[in-house]
This record gives structure tokens, sequence and C-alpha cells, in this order.
């Protein structure tokens, strides 16, 4: 919420679902504690439909599922990827996940195409974006990792990532071959994501153009 600039889509999505776990929090929360719950309703800074949140009744939770099994293998090849992580940052590699390259080797094809489907061209980090890239639906933010390779063989993964920081096929949940090893380029400041375009931009010498671009545009 605090990286993107105040109307770039990542941010405002972020606020939706925000808003919409509030509405749900406050239903539940308001039998038992009713003044915390309108107290909260009524310092909410955008016009509400009710006056009050007794008013507002429970919110509509039957919403449709969206691309379900695709995002349960997303969640599967995740998983992998968290225990390479785990791995890593007990051996001292990393730190936080965004200290982290990712390298997938996928010998699904449907899964490989999902997942291709979900790695943008170029830096997530450039501004502006590339042209059908909304700045939301990376791998890269889904996998918290400054860095996703996309392999075409399993040899990749194993010279790029040590053997204690992958996954191996039998372990696996997602049936790819994951490993974990160190981003390549420097920590923007403000976002703390590696890219080796990092302080290539006038203006701020420490902070990838994504964040750069957010800072002026909150400077206006």
């Amino acid at each position: 919420l605090y990286i993107s600039d105040p109307n770039a889509p990542r941010r405002r999505s972020c606020q939706t679902v925000l808003k919409e776990v509030m509405d749900v929090l406050l239903a539940a929360i308001a039998p038992l504690l009713p003044h915390m719950a309108e107290d909260v309703w009524l310092n909410i800074p955008w016009k509400t439909e009710q006056d009050s949140v007794f008013q507002a009744g429970w919110k509509d939770l039957e919403h449709a599922a969206h691309e379900e099994e695709k995002w349960a293998q997303l969640r599967a090849v995740r998983d992998d990827v968290n225990v390479c992580m785990e791995a890593a940052r007990n051996s001292k590699l990393i730190g936080a996940s965004l200290e982290a390259a990712v390298y997938i080797h996928c010998s699904d094809p449907d899964l490989a195409k999902v997942l291709e489907g979900f790695k943008s061209e170029g830096s997530h980090l450039q501004h502006p974006v590339s042209e059908g890239f909304n700045a939301v639906d990376d791998i890269r933010f889904i996998l918290l990792a400054s860095q996703v390779h996309l392999v075409s063989t399993p040899e990749e993964v194993s010279v790029a990532c040590e053997e204690a920081h992958t996954q191996s096929l039998a372990r696996a949940a997602s049936g790819c071959f994951v490993g974990v090893a160190k981003a390549a380029g420097d920590k923007c400041e403000r976002c703390w994501f590696y890219d080796d375009n990092v302080g290539t931009h006038s203006g701020c010498d420490k902070v990838c153009p994504r964040c750069g671009a957010a800072v002026a545009a909150q400077k206006k």
C-alpha cells in the first residue's frame, strides 16, 4: 500500500480487498463488541449507505470461485518455493524472501503455460510498466521473490542453486523442480525488491524506477 502511487491499480486492488474484509469483520464483531464496531463504522473515511454498522447487515459471501484450479496449482508451487526459502534462510543464504531468486523447471506443459502467463516481460519494477501488464498479476509478487526464472531443464536449476536449497521432484507438491539462489542486483530501499535497475534513473539514487515514479507522484 505504501509502495505504489495513490492511483496505481496495484494499490487500489489492495484497498478493495481490505474494504471487503473490514465490512465482513465489522458485521462479525458487532454483536460481541458493539461499541468498537460502531466506532470504527463512524470513522470510515468514505461515504457509507447506512448510518450504523447495525443497519448494514451481513455481507453476501456467495462469490463464484475464480479460476480455482489455476490458483490451486500456483499455491502448490508457492508451497514448494517456501520450503526452499526456509532452507536458504536456515543456511543464512537469505534473510527476507525478497533476497531470493527462484528457479523453476516444470515438465507439465499445462502448468508451465499457467506460470508463463504470470511472467510479465522485462522488469516488474520498471516505469512505465510494459504494455498489457497490470502491475499486479506477476509470479514474482505471488512467490514474494525478487526474481523468478522459468527454465527449460532441471540442470539449469541445479547449476543455479545449491542442492540444499532445492525441492526434489519426489517431495514437490507441484510436480516442479524448484530451487532458490541469491537475488541479483541492488536492493531498493523503498520496496526492498532487488533489481539491476535500482539507482539507474534520475531523482532517487537507491530506489527502483517504480518507486521513483511513486515518490515523484506524491510530491506533486
